[in-house]
């Protein structure tokens, strides 16, 4: 067991030897796993397409594959970026900010933008926040805490919450 002599040898002790390798495994796992989910929740469940296949697991929005991570440090913090790099099967854009802000988000458009619709509603070029969902959802249920915390203790650094 480590002793530490003040608190900045503990957080060194955290930032160098600990905290980062439990964001890469255990957070960003969760946050994945959770961003997925919602991808199926909020992007896939709106709409049935009438014109392509969803990719789903294999190599689309909600496979988790694609989902990435990258860590930092600003401001003396490890900060964590997490991003969803599916791109377009036509147009080899990423649509993460497409699909969740809407059509025409950031000068980007759908590959079917009037041949995929159902009835005469045009459900798929509105926003559909699959991020944002997946951000409200790990603020509510706090997971991404919960890994942490198993990440920690099992790396021998007992928490209290």
């Amino acid at each position: 067991m480590s002793v530490f002599n003040n608190v900045n040898e503990l957080i060194n002790h955290l930032e160098s030897n600990v905290l980062r390798d439990v964001l890469e495994n255990e957070v960003f796992d969760v946050v994945a796993q959770t961003q997925s989910r919602m991808v199926f929740e909020h992007v896939y469940n709106k709409y049935r397409p009438v014109v392509y296949k969803r990719r789903g697991y294999s190599g689309g929005l909600g496979d988790p594959k694609n989902i990435v991570g990258s860590f930092y440090k600003k401001n003396n913090t490890i900060q964590m970026l997490i991003e969803n790099k599916t791109r377009g099967y036509n147009s080899g854009q990423y649509i993460a900010g497409l699909i969740e802000y809407g059509d025409g988000y950031n000068g980007m458009k759908y590959d079917f933008p009037y041949k995929n619709r159902l009835d005469s509603r045009y459900t798929y070029l509105k926003e559909r926040p699959f991020i944002r969902k997946t951000i409200d959802f790990l603020e509510k249920s706090g997971r991404h805490i919960d890994a942490l915390e198993r990440g920690l203790n099992r790396r021998g650094i007992k928490t209290i919450r």
